[in-house]
């Protein structure tokens, strides 16, 4: 959730440094100090926030509490497809479950790319972003990854309308109105005059599994329980140092990817032509 312009708790008094959010500091967007966007320095430690200079007057901040979005999950649990294992080797009593959610993890990230490169409208998350004037930046989601996948970009609302067409993707040196993209921030060109609002979609980070209990990413649900079972039993065969399997360990996998490839529902990729009547 994203919390507007909090007065956080914390002495103004032009010595006092350290202020703290009454929820969970997820992210930082806009730091006011004394009437205007505060650019100095900042440090973040829970809840807990310390500038580099101290308010005399006010203090605000907006921020979220949460990542913006979830990636999409599947059904399939982290413990059916350990079961699966366990049964196809007899005896894993070697596998510490550690090991295990370390092979898994890679497995999810692994097939979560792959999917993504394939049919990104999958996973494509959208979230709003605010340009305020006089500032040529802002915050990207926390769980960004990328927007060069089809279906992904930044959409400008007017009047509560948001375009259908992209802006345009540019670089810090040009003179063309659009935007780019450097670390976790957007940046503006050119500097916005008044406050705009955006509409951004884009591809989350990789989900990150750390427990029995977690669902691989979407769509890989029952269906694909063999497949997660044969590319975790390669990571076991060059973990066990079985040379035989390990020299085959690359054509195993990519015959892996290619049943994922051929067997995922794909979305109709469809643009959106321009009505060339308004044109005139």
């Amino acid at each position: 959730m994203y919390i507007l312009n909090e007065v956080p708790t914390g002495v103004i008094d032009g010595v006092n440094k350290a202020y703290t959010t009454a929820q969970t500091l997820y992210q930082a967007v806009v730091i006011t100090v004394d009437g205007v966007i505060y650019t100095g320095g900042v440090t973040f430690a829970g809840n807990v926030f310390t500038l580099d200079d101290a308010p005399t007057a006010s203090i605000t901040i907006s921020y979220y509490d949460s990542a913006i979005s979830t990636t999409v999950t599947g059904s399939l649990l982290v413990s059916t497809v350990y079961s699966a294992f366990s049964r196809l080797k007899q005896d894993v009593s070697d596998v510490s479950t550690t090991t295990f959610m370390d092979w898994a993890d890679w497995v999810n990230k692994f097939a979560y790319r792959h999917v993504a490169g394939i049919d990104s409208e999958r996973y494509i998350s959208e979230a709003t972003i605010t340009a305020t004037a006089g500032q040529d930046w802002a915050y990207l989601p926390v769980d960004f990854r990328d927007i060069t996948k089809f279906g992904c970009g930044l959409y400008l609302y007017t009047d509560g309308i948001r375009s259908e067409v992209q802006s345009v993707l540019t670089n810090p040196n040009s003179s063309t109105e659009g935007f780019y993209i450097k670390n976790d921030r957007i940046y503006f060109r050119p500097t916005p005059t008044q406050a705009q609002t955006y509409m951004l979609r884009y591809v989350p980070s990789e989900p990150t599994l750390t427990a029995l209990t977690d669902y691989f990413s979407a769509p890989l649900d029952a269906r694909y329980t063999q497949y997660l079972v044969n590319a975790i039993d390669i990571l076991y065969d060059q973990w066990d140092e079985q040379s035989s399997d390990e020299s085959l360990a690359d054509f195993r996998f990519a015959r892996l990817l290619d049943e994922l490839s051929r067997n995922v529902k794909q979305s109709p990729a469809v643009y959106i032509l321009d009505d060339s009547t308004l044109n005139f």
